[in-house]
C-alpha cells in the first residue's frame, strides 16, 4: 500500500510540475506576442563560427559571440564579432572586428558598426570607423562615415566615405581627404 501511495505522489508531483512549465512557457510567448511588436527570433546563437563561400571559395570567416537569426528578414544580427576575409587564392587578406553587425544574403553581405577595426594582412594598414560595409560579390570595403588609416610607415589618412580593397592597398577617400605622410628614411 505505501509503494502504490508513494508512485501515485510521485505521479502527481510530475504531472505538477510538468503543468507548471508548460503553462509558464504558454504564458510568456502570449505576454510577448501581446506586449511587443517586436518580431521573435527564429534562432539564438551563441559562440559560432560562421564561413562564407562563393563558388567553392572561401571569402569570410565570421566568429561572434551571440546572435539572432530572423527567417522572414533573411537577417542575421551578431555581437561581438571578428572577421577573417579572404584573397581569391585563400590567402588571408585582413582581419576585423566590430562590437555588432548584420549578415545578410548567406553572407556576402556584412554591415559592421561599432568600433570597427580592419588590419591589412599584406601592409599593416589599420582602418578604423563606426561603420562599414564589407560587399563580398565585388570585395570592397565602402563605408559613408568618418574614417582613419593608419599606415606602418606613420602615414594617416583621415576624410567621410571611403571604398577599398579587401587590403587596404587601393583607398578612396570621399570627401574631406586628409593626411600626413611620414618622410621616407632614404
Amino acid at each position: 500500500m505505501f509503494n502504490k501511495l508513494k508512485s501515485v505522489g510521485i505521479i502527481l508531483l510530475i504531472s505538477v510540475s510538468l503543468s507548471g512549465c508548460l503553462s509558464k512557457g504558454k504564458e510568456s510567448r502570449i505576454n510577448q506576442d501581446s506586449d511587443s511588436s517586436e518580431p521573435v527570433p527564429d534562432y539564438i546563437l551563441q559562440d559560432v563560427t560562421h564561413y562564407y563561400y562563393e563558388n567553392g571559395i572561401k571569402k569570410s570567416t565570421i566568429m561572434f559571440e551571440s546572435g539572432e537569426y530572423y527567417s522572414e528578414r533573411e537577417e542575421l544580427y551578431i555581437e561581438n564579432c571578428n572577421y577573417i576575409y579572404y584573397n581569391k587564392d585563400g590567402t588571408i587578406s585582413s582581419r576585423g572586428s566590430s562590437d555588432r553587425a548584420k549578415i545578410f544574403n548567406n553572407g556576402s553581405l556584412i554591415i559592421s558598426e561599432d568600433n570597427v577595426v580592419v588590419i591589412s594582412e599584406t601592409n599593416n594598414a589599420v582602418l578604423e570607423t563606426e561603420y562599414l560595409e564589407w560587399h563580398g560579390d565585388e570585395e570592397q570595403f565602402i563605408t559613408d562615415r568618418f574614417v582613419t588609416i593608419t599606415r606602418t610607415n606613420g602615414d594617416i589618412i583621415t576624410g567621410y566615405g571611403m571604398l577599398a580593397d579587401l587590403s587596404i592597398r587601393f583607398v578612396t577617400i570621399n570627401k574631406d581627404a586628409k593626411g600626413s605622410f611620414a618622410e621616407d628614411q632614404d
